[in-house]
């Protein structure tokens, strides 16, 4: 709870959501019902086989993707997705994204905080990056691990 009030206020105030950092953020447990009233007021909540409860944002153009309306900063905590969209607080540092056939890109909530959620990759001359699946995790040598073998290319 204590971190949710962090990012309204920091929100409310004018400040960087990199206000509420992931030293304030690790220490703290709540709830996932705390994404239900402000990101339903900006979407809405959907079952989805295999996940649970999904939030879908609306008023979102078909081809839209996570991790593309906004820019990267580099912080102490490492690469921080910063996004002017209202939903941004949550759905970039709590939670993954998957790609489901039916609605599109669809957030998995979360109470683990992360400056993002995302493959990285590069190769000839490009960066690039991809959302985590849900159930992605590093494991102990630091690789990536989680049940699909690739993430498809559309991510």
């Amino acid at each position: 709870m204590r971190t949710r009030l962090l990012s309204v206020l920091c929100a409310v105030v004018g400040l960087s959501s990199l206000a509420v950092n992931k030293s304030v953020a690790g220490n703290v447990s709540f709830s996932i019902s705390v994404f239900d009233g402000p990101l339903g007021q900006c979407g809405r909540w959907v079952d989805r086989p295999g996940y649970g409860r999904c939030w879908h944002p609306a008023y979102v153009s078909s081809d839209w993707r996570p991790y593309c309306e906004g820019y990267w900063l580099w912080t102490d905590g490492g690469w921080y997705w910063v996004s002017d969209e209202q939903w941004a607080w949550a759905t970039y540092h709590y939670g993954r994204w998957v790609d489901d056939p039916y609605y599109g890109w669809v957030w998995v909530p979360d109470t683990e905080w992360a400056p993002s959620w995302v493959s990285w990759r590069e190769g000839d001359g490009y960066v690039g990056w991809a959302p985590l699946p849900p159930g992605a995790a590093f494991g102990p040598r630091g690789y990536l691990e989680f049940r699909e073998e690739t993430l498809p290319p559309r991510a």
